[in-house]
């Protein structure tokens, strides 16, 4: 039976007509996306990945047979040399690891054998094969981390063991040889989903000779060639972008990709937009004569014999019951993302994975579910008078405006009273009680007594707080705009509406339009008029007078600024101009009223760094500035008195009115109503606003722009950082009385309409608190739901869509039918089951933009369980007995060097020494064995606790009876893995200015930039001093830095200009260098001598902003190979289920030629490759080639 509600949805559906194209279509007849295939030798048998499950199908198609079935995902597979074990990546015990398993086929279908763990690490491992004899599997990984950022090649034995490098040149997909001469691996970054990229970064596939370790570059055409599979005749298939899609390509023995031949031509077809990027996870068998890999979502084979041989498609049916992959049966009591307490405090209201339910405040009450639909609501707001709540949803497709009402109470229900025969004596009680009724009314924003008789016993009497309360099913209605023409950034999908925030006397609402636009509308007309068009969401609030808004909007100089505006437009119709409250450089946030509109309060960066704000007031009334003390006081204990007396308004039921198809008022009762229930304006005192705002926390920054005030505004309330965690508190209005409301962290903080409860979410649940600290109470929801998981991926999907056609920083978006591939691309989307399946189609649509910083990233609590490694800080290589450490890292746990005891350092490990065992558990069987281990596997568990580590020294002398020598032992505390990473980094860069010191012959420096973050910031003015300082130039390194926002702090303390040096009495004029300068002078520490910055294909977004901006200003020379080519600013928004998608929206391009940076890396002055003959010899050719050019060039100031 549909409810009223259902068919009210149902209807707009229909009259939108968009049932067919967005609503939850049934789901694939498949159980997720196919990918990742392997073929087993004889190439009859295909095993590939869909729902995260391997499955097995014949080569001619048929039934897909399961073969694992495990909550974590299982993506790569390979089979070993003669088919009797299929290795497979899972996260079943943490990060990515390798496994294996036999695999025999029998007359009933294929089976897997137990399952065995192959490698041990906290670091992702990508499976790529086997090696020809099958001892080995072969991967690539960061297992021992660089500052280069990409991975390595590894091996590692299927019976346990050490794991070995294969190689010290850095790459991907390693494919040994059929005859095991050589090795094919790919280098540069392979992005499947970019196959018209260009630029430096693309992937070529490279040869290394197994016993000379010599290399030879196979492919070097400008777009992608990956994923290389040498055959036994030595020729190599590989798929290639040179078309513009992925293909498979073969290249002969001894021949150069100029002579390459294609074995496959997917391009799209008749009106196919897209192929998702043509063939991709191209697999071989062992024998070198078949070739599989996915198009789209169909599943080839290739016969690699035959000369001209077509691909073909092998059709797949599934078996089995998979009720549990289409359905997730879950409580969304934890996941609450959105809070509106309704004005009369009585009822909650909440969204939770989209959907909007609603609880009294009162304990024991249920739970009821306001939304049915698969769409996604947010931007909860209640009306004045408690009768309505007002949101936003996609539910036909595009964010609209909707509000419930409540269609059946608790009261409903029950039978009706029997009415009394009133008294005289009850009529003086009800008149009695009217009277009270009408004192406690609160005097700000009333109209003063003007003798008239009170028509307010007319008006309904407002039962809607208690309807909500007891409510049991509600209506959900439209709130289509009128009179709206289309606007420039109404979304590409079609024009959506966000954030409706009603007017304090209910009749008007202000809501946002595609990328922020503002939009007032009338309610009882729906008529609508634009406040201003703009590009970026605003935060809009209005004033107690219903009728001036102020709101934060950012400029084009992205800074945030908080105005003030009068939404009645003037004489001429326009609406008048806006204030600008706080005119300040720096970004003003989060702005909040008092109940009076007579003080602003907000959070400003004005006294600290980027992204650190303080608290500041500002009084609309300057009257209130000029009180002493005690009469301010005064002011704030009245307001705080007079707020307590605040109520929801009588009802205003705008949707009964003539326009909306209601019963017309009378023109007289029209009239008194305008007359009674308009509020008096405003005034505002705003010339000198921006100079008499005050400070009012001192103090440690906020780093969270979370600001909420009671409505007299006499307490401030926020979160405050901790020691460890931040805190919600509360201070006075003078900035004093500190109390805490809940430690830990919380979002959504709001005020109840009395100022006498806090409400908040903290871990998924709303709380409430009083606002100087108290009895934290809990308001969680019970609220059973069923996902139907292809519609969740639909919705996600097409919302992800939307988010990146509405944001991306290409006007046209390159000229592409978005909404044609979006819904191209959500047939694939709606069918996947995974987190990393859902990632991976939308990550295909986000490709076609052929641009950077697009990115899908899980939600919480869908990572593998963490794995904790031990790291020792040092190198080893396996040897008899155990690990021969090879080298020893500064300042590790294994360090020796800092022992000032000649004892203790004979304690320690030192190079040489033999490493036989962890914690008593042996890493050999014997002195002469090799270890049966892994080192990684011994040191599980280990990172952050003391540990006892067993070693030999080559030095001691083998006791005489056994010949053996003596074992030592060490206590070791390891570090983790984000520890090591950062030894690592923190030697290698080290080493390399060791480097540059004797090349230079001590006449230059070196520092290199990880990261364009303050924390690097720091790090460089450090290192600028101890490397600069007393030389005449210095080598900058912005290779491998990953791009982030603070190249102009940076640039400014090269650029700083020299109009002076300074001497001061009692040093000599002829000692003092000409660019001596007083460093408290300035900003940051200078640097004005000669420069060289190094660059690569790993120099990335604001390392490039960078890169360009020393060549636009003739700083310095770049060295190096160009940079990537991704620099777009980018921020992200989350999806229904808490997944992340990346905004990338705003673009930059180089003043003089506005040359679009995107795509378009910086070019170096002085090209030199980095080769991997280079990298496995240890040689830095990119390092020595800027040394010597700035050797040529840098001489001391004049």
């Amino acid at each position: 039976m549909k409810t009223k509600r259902s068919r009210s949805i149902a209807a707009l559906i229909l009259a939108t007509g968009l049932a067919g194209s967005v609503l939850a279509q049934s789901p694939a007849a498949r159980t997720g996306l196919i990918q990742y295939p392997s073929v087993s030798p004889d190439g009859k048998l295909l095993v590939f990945s869909s729902g995260g499950d391997l499955w097995a199908v014949s080569r001619s198609g048929g039934t897909g047979t399961r073969l694992t079935s495990h909550p974590s995902e299982e993506r790569e597979s390979a089979f070993s040399p003669d088919g009797k074990w299929l290795a497979f990546e899972s996260e079943r015990d943490g990060p990515r690891s390798i496994y294996i398993a036999s695999i025999e086929r029998t007359p009933t279908g294929v089976a897997l054998g137990p399952v065995r763990r192959v490698t041990t690490t906290d670091r992702a491992q990508n499976l790529t094969g086997f090696t020809p004899d099958g001892k080995f599997v072969t991967f690539s990984a960061t297992n021992e981390p660089s500052i280069y950022r990409s991975n390595r090649l590894y091996k590692a034995p299927v019976e346990g063991g050490p794991i070995e490098r294969l190689s010290d040149a850095f790459g991907t997909f390693p494919h040994v040889s059929p005859d095991g001469s050589f090795i094919v691996f790919t280098r540069g970054r392979a992005d499947f989903t970019r196959p018209k990229y260009n630029g430096s970064g693309a992937p070529d596939l490279w040869k290394m000779n197994v016993s000379t370790g010599d290399f030879e570059r196979l492919t070097s055409d400008p777009r992608s060639d990956a994923d290389g599979w040498p055959l036994p005749d030595g020729s190599v298939v590989y798929l290639s972008s040179k078309s513009g899609e992925f293909n498979v390509r073969r290249i002969a023995a001894g021949q150069t990709d100029g002579q390459a031949i294609d074995l496959t031509n997917f391009q799209p077809t008749g009106n196919e937009l897209t192929i998702g990027h043509g063939a991709r996870d191209l697999t071989v068998n062992a024998a070198g004569d078949t070739a599989s890999f996915v198009v789209w979502d169909t599943l080839y084979t290739l016969d690699l014999k035959t000369p001209g041989a077509k691909p073909q498609a092998v059709s797949i049916a599934f078996s089995g019951d998979f009720a549990d992959l289409d359905t997730q049966r879950l409580n969304l009591g934890k996941e609450v993302s959105e809070q509106a307490v309704s004005p009369d405090g009585k009822t909650l209201a909440v969204i939770a994975r989209g959907q909007i339910f609603v609880r009294a405040t009162e304990e024991h009450f249920p739970t009821r579910r306001v939304t049915l639909g698969s769409g996604r609501a947010r931007g909860l707001s209640w009306s004045p008078d408690n009768r309505v709540l007002f949101f936003a949803s996609d539910d036909t497709g595009t964010y609209q405006l909707y509000y419930a009402t409540v269609a059946l109470a608790k009261s409903d229900l029950l039978p009706p009273e029997e009415k009394k025969p009133e008294t005289k004596g009850e009529e003086k009680k009800e008149e009695k009680k009217e009277e009270k009724a009408q004192d406690a009314k609160p005097a700000d924003g009333e109209n003063k007594d003007t003798g008239k008789e009170s028509k307010k016993d007319d008006k309904p009497k407002n039962e809607f707080a208690k309807r909500w309360a007891e409510a049991v099913t509600f209506d959900i209605h439209p709130l289509l705009p009128a009179n709206l023409a289309p606007g420039k950034n109404d979304g590409v999908f079609g024009p959506e509406y966000r954030d409706p925030t009603p007017s304090p006397d209910g009749k008007k609402l202000i809501f946002t339009r595609g990328l922020g636009d503002a939009v007032l509308m009338d309610l009882a007309s729906r008529d609508c008029r634009v406040l201003w068009s703009g590009w970026n969401p605003p935060d809009i609030l209005w004033a107690p007078d219903s009728r001036h808004i102020v709101y934060e909007l950012e400029d084009l100089d992205f800074n945030a600024d908080i105005w003030l505006l009068d939404t009645k437009p003037g004489d001429d119709g326009k609406t008048p101009a806006p204030i600008n409250l706080t005119r300040h450089p720096d970004s003003d946030v989060s702005p909040r009223l008092t109940a009076d509109g007579k003080i602003l309060y907000f959070q400003s960066e004005r006294s600290e760094q980027n992204n650190q704000f303080q608290v500041y007031a500002l009084a609309l009334d300057k009257s209130l500035d000029a009180l002493r003390p005690y009469e301010l006081e005064e002011y704030f204990t009245k307001a705080a008195e007079a707020a307590k007396k605040r109520k929801p308004i009588d009802p205003v039921e705008w949707d009964k009115s003539a326009a909306t198809g209601g019963e017309a008022k009378p023109e007289a009762e029209k009239k008194e109503d305008k007359k009674s229930d308009t509020p008096k304006p405003l005034r505002f005192d705003t010339e000198d606003a921006y100079l008499r705002i005050r400070r009012v926390t001192n103090g440690i920054p906020l780093s969270s722009p979370q600001l909420a005030i009671t409505p007299a505004g006499d307490r401030i309330i926020f979160s405050a950082p901790g020691d460890t965690d931040p805190s919600l508190v509360s201070i006075s209005y003078k900035g004093e009385d500190r109390k805490t409301i809940q430690s830990g962290g919380v979002s959504n903080i709001s005020v109840s309409l009395t100022g006498d409860k806090v409400f908040f979410i903290r871990q998924g649940t709303v709380s409430s608190a009083p606002p100087t600290g108290g009895k934290v109470e809990a308001l969680p929801i019970d609220a059973p739901f069923v996902v139907d998981v292809a519609a969740q991926q639909r919705q996600k999907f097409m919302e992800a869509a939307r988010i990146l056609g509405n944001f991306f920083y290409h006007p046209t978006l390159k000229g592409l039918n978005w909404t044609g591939m979006a819904d191209r691309y959500v047939t694939l989307a709606q069918s996947t089951r995974t987190v990393g399946e859902f990632a991976r189609v939308t990550m295909m649509l986000f490709g076609e933009l052929e641009g950077s910083h697009v990115g899908v990233f899980n939600p919480p609590g869908s990572a593998p369980a963490q794995l904790s490694v031990g790291y020792l800080g040092l190198d080893t290589k396996p040897v008899p007995g155990g690990f021969e450490v090879v080298r020893i890292l500064p300042r590790s746990p294994a360090d020796n060097s800092q022992a000032a005891d000649e004892k203790l350092r004979s304690m320690r490990l030192a190079v040489g020494d033999v490493i036989t065992a962890i914690d008593a558990q042996q890493l050999a069987a014997n002195a002469t064995s090799m270890p049966s281990t892994d080192l990684a596997v011994a040191l599980v568990g280990k990172a952050g606790k003391e540990t006892l580590l067993s070693f030999t020294r080559k030095s001691d002398v083998p006791d005489p009876a056994t010949n053996e020598v003596k074992s030592r032992a060490v206590l070791i505390t390891p570090l983790s893995s984000g520890a090591d990473v950062d030894l690592r980094y923190e030697d290698e860069a080290l080493r390399r200015a060791q480097l540059v010191d004797k090349l230079s012959d001590g006449k230059l420096g070196y520092l290199h930039i990880r990261a364009m973050g303050q924390a690097s910031v720091d790090d460089y003015e450090r290192d600028l001093f101890a490397a600069a300082d007393g030389k005449v130039g210095l080598i900058i390194d912005v290779r491998d830095n990953g791009g982030g926002s603070t190249a102009d702090i940076l640039l400014a303390s090269l650029t700083a200009p020299r109009h002076a040096y300074a001497i001061s009495r009692g040093a000599h004029g002829e000692e003092v260098k000409k660019d001596a300068y007083p460093r408290d002078r300035r900003l940051i520490y200078g640097y004005s001598r000669d420069i060289s910055v190094l660059i690569n294909e790993n120099s990335f977004s604001n390392a490039e902003i960078f890169a360009h901006a020393i060549k636009t200003i003739n700083r310095g020379k770049l060295v190096g190979t160009p940079t990537y080519g991704g620099v777009i600013s980018t921020g992200a928004a989350t999806l229904i289920d808490g997944t992340a998608v990346r905004t990338p929206g705003r673009g930059w391009y180089i003043s003089g030629s506005h040359t679009d940076m995107e795509n378009h890396g910086a070019q170096p002055d002085i090209s030199v490759p980095q080769t991997p003959a280079d990298e496995a010899a240890g040689r830095d050719a990119q390092l020595e080639a800027a040394v010597k050019e700035l050797l040529d060039r840098a001489k001391e100031p004049e």
